[in-house]
């Protein structure tokens, strides 16, 4: 269906946004044909259904530390760390970036180190400190990082 004189349409409400020409073409149509426009007035609830995953962890250190290393770090790979610390809270997961004064994305003043303060995460530039190699840990992470289940790898018994 080709529209025809709409493409000069400005929208009148000062309050309401378009997300694309599109919208703005489809609510201009509407409006030309009489039918009253109810631009994302009304919000729908839903929930994301739970998917059981799997997180293999780069290093896991004889005293029971978790050590994952971070070159890019990824809205999903920051999200996936909050859940899997929410859920298994006896687990030390710590991160060695390639760069903590990195931005989270360009528009972000919020550095990777920031990110770490700002939800408890233990973090080093680089490399794995020598004083996280001497720590003990308390038996209850030990004991949690013991009761991991090993990676399954094809033709492995």
């Amino acid at each position: 269906m080709v529209m025809t004189g709409l493409s000069n349409f400005k929208s009148t409400a000062k309050d309401k946004k378009f997300h694309s020409g599109l919208e703005e073409t489809v609510a201009a149509d509407l409006k030309a044909r009489g039918v009253p426009v109810r631009h994302e007035d009304e919000t729908i609830a839903y929930a994301v259904p739970q998917k059981a995953s799997m997180w293999t962890p780069q290093f896991v250190l004889s005293n029971g530390l978790i050590v994952q290393t971070v070159g890019f770090f990824r809205p999903e790979h920051r999200k996936r760390l909050l859940i899997v610390k929410m859920q298994h809270p006896a687990l030390d997961i710590r991160l060695i970036f390639q760069n903590s004064r990195r931005r989270i994305n360009k528009q972000s003043k919020v550095s990777y180190g920031d990110w770490c303060g700002r939800y408890g995460v233990t973090y080093s530039d680089q490399s794995i400190p020598a004083a996280w190699l001497r720590e003990t840990l308390p038996l209850e992470t030990v004991a949690a990082v013991k009761a991991l289940k090993p990676k399954r790898t094809p033709g492995r018994k």
